[in-house]
């Protein structure tokens, strides 16, 4: 089933972690589904210097005595439970984090302790829940949540933690469902809903926040009604 994507999952590269995985057990080979292949279609890159040249261990420490490299936390069946990235004691790169069944449940990657670039978010079937996109820890860029089916239910823009631009509901037949245009975390522009088959019902309009005007119409697309909303005090 195809994965609708607004950006491609820019700064990750499984493939970065996969090289790490396979080096390790066959258990933990088994435990990478075919999904991961899709940071390798977008064509996601990994800074090079993240890139370890060769395997040198894992869970170990600087002569500070603080985290670096590769940390393994594994369940008592032997799977992996989380993989996580440090350098001088910071999270730094790839992290992955699988259920006790060896579901991969989320894969992000951080940059000097917060998340930056892409974060996948799946549940214990394998499906889609969120993917979204950080930058110095807030989201920045796309988010994007997930019905049960697969299909987008929600798709939010930010710019460094505050919404902006233009965030859409969907049905789960796949049809958008609302249109919300943001400003600055504010409502500001023409909102437009829409009956389940696609078509028109509403168009609203928003400033600072406040609507001041709509107008509806039927699924034949003839309006029905328009009118001005008082502005709140």
């Amino acid at each position: 089933m195809s994965r609708p994507l607004s950006h491609t999952l820019s700064g990750l590269l499984i493939t970065g972690c996969v090289v790490l995985l396979w080096v390790f057990s066959p258990s933990v080979q088994a435990a990478i589904p075919q999904k991961a292949e899709v940071f390798w279609v977008h064509g996601d890159t990994l800074p090079q210097h993240l890139v370890p040249k060769q395997p040198l261990g894992y869970n170990r420490f600087n002569a500070e005595l603080h985290r670096e490299g590769l940390w393994i936390i594994s369940y008592p069946n032997g799977l992996p439970r989380q993989w996580d990235t440090y350098a001088d004691d910071r999270l730094n790169g790839p992290s992955l984090e699988w259920s006790t069944s060896g579901q991969l449940l989320a894969v992000r990657y951080y940059k000097d302790g917060l998340q930056d670039s892409a974060e996948l978010l799946l549940d214990h079937s394998g499906q889609w829940v969120q993917h979204a996109h950080y930058r110095a820890g807030q989201w920045h860029g796309t988010v994007t949540t997930f019905y049960g089916n697969g299909k987008s239910k929600e798709q939010r823009s930010y710019e460094h933690g505050v919404l902006s631009g233009i965030s859409t509901w969907f049905y789960d037949n796949g049809n958008p469902m609302a249109q919300y245009p943001y400003l600055a975390g504010k409502r500001h522009g023409r909102a437009q809903y829409f009956y389940d088959n696609g078509v028109l019902e509403k168009n609203e309009w928003f400033e600072d926040n406040l609507s001041v005007r709509w107008e509806t119409f039927d699924l034949d697309g003839k309006q029905t009604g328009s009118g001005k909303t008082k502005k709140n005090p």
